[in-house]
């Protein structure tokens, strides 16, 4: 690298952390952020008020914000995919006790009794496990939004209220939305 090169480097470094830059990337934010707003229900556009998304905007000038939110959404998926990994567990061993009481039992009435029973017992353990599935849900969002609230993230703290829980989707969206945009520091 040569010594041009290497003041651009750290001329850019620096602006990055200039008033100017941060203020020009706040503008950039807030106006990316109402025009998001814009585009949800009115219903929840009430809801979000200019100085939440104005506090949100000023929480996003650094990424520390985008990185715990994508980080976030990697452990949600994941957790998602492990939660449907062991559904589909349950269900595979399910129809192997069926084919397996299909390849013993002979007698068709006997059979079908076997069948209505143990399916009825499988609609129950498959109605358990889809409940602590869903209970498991619930405490990951709680962890989320906690998370988000301790990062100091506007709007989020814990609750259950699901009008309360749609904006929280909402802000996470915009955040999402934002995070995959880049400023531009030189546009005005």
């Amino acid at each position: 690298m040569d010594i041009e090169t290497a003041k651009i480097e750290d001329s850019t470094k620096e602006n990055e952390f200039s008033p100017e830059f941060i203020q020009r990337k706040l503008y950039f934010l807030l106006d990316q952020l109402k025009s998001m707003h814009a585009k949800i229900p009115e219903y929840y556009q009430i809801r979000i008020s200019y100085e939440l998304l104005t506090e949100l905007a000023n929480c996003l000038v650094y990424d520390t914000i985008y990185q715990i939110v994508l980080g976030l959404v990697e452990i949600q998926h994941l957790t998602e995919k492990h939660l449907l990994q062991l559904r589909e567990t349950q269900q595979k061993k399910f129809k192997e006790e069926m084919d397996d009481w299909k390849k013993v039992t002979a007698d068709k009435e006997e059979l079908e009794h076997i069948v209505k029973i143990t399916s009825k017992r499988h609609a129950q353990i498959l109605a358990d496990t889809d409940k602590n599935i869903i209970s498991l849900l619930d405490e990951k969002v709680r962890e989320q939004q906690l998370t988000l609230h301790n990062a100091g993230v506007p709007g989020f703290y814990v609750t259950t209220d699901p009008k309360e829980i749609t904006i929280q989707i909402y802000l996470l969206d915009f955040i999402l939305r934002l995070s995959a945009l880049s400023f531009k520091p030189n546009k005005k």
